[in-house]
């Protein structure tokens, strides 16, 4: 029995093997969006006179506003009638937008423009690259649409 245990033993020693142990440090990193750092939702009617300076670079007129108030409060779907008003300014020919063809020519500068007007800040590389993969898988889209995707988000009801 003891001759078994003595070869056990030697067996176990000459079959363990030094194992390297690679470790890798990171070091942490703090990244802060500012769309995690508005916490105020915009009222109706904040929403209306802002988004309406956002597209036409002026601000509304209180007849403009209260008529469309009138048209928001009437309606019982809200996003609707949000979705409606921002078509309606954004197919507007005083709309401030940039062209289909400075959209066509560069992308990049076009998508941080909206972005810099409507979030108040610049956009992240991955929101870079969602929207102009988006524009170049649907090349029938343009300005208009970029312009409605982004003035309908979540992150444009929050200041």
């Amino acid at each position: 029995m003891r001759k078994w245990t003595i070869l056990c033993i030697v067996l176990l020693a000459v079959s363990c093997k030094d194992v390297e142990l690679n470790q890798y440090e990171i070091e942490p990193v703090n990244v802060n969006t500012s769309s995690a750092e508005k916490t105020q939702r915009k009222s109706d009617l904040q929403l209306i006179s802002i988004m309406y300076s956002d597209v036409y670079g002026k601000a509304i007129s209180q007849t403009e506003l209260q008529r469309l108030s009138d048209a928001y409060n009437s309606f019982g779907d809200k996003q609707v009638v949000i979705d409606r008003i921002t078509w309606g300014y954004l197919n507007d020919s005083r709309a401030d937008l940039p062209l289909d063809s400075e959209l066509i020519a560069n992308p990049d500068a076009v998508i941080r423009t909206l972005y810099e007007r409507y979030f108040s800040r610049v956009p992240g590389e991955m929101e870079l690259w969602y929207y102009k993969d988006w524009l170049m898988e649907n090349p029938d889209l343009g300005v208009l649409h970029l312009a409605f995707v982004l003035l309908t988000s979540e992150e444009y009801k929050y200041y």
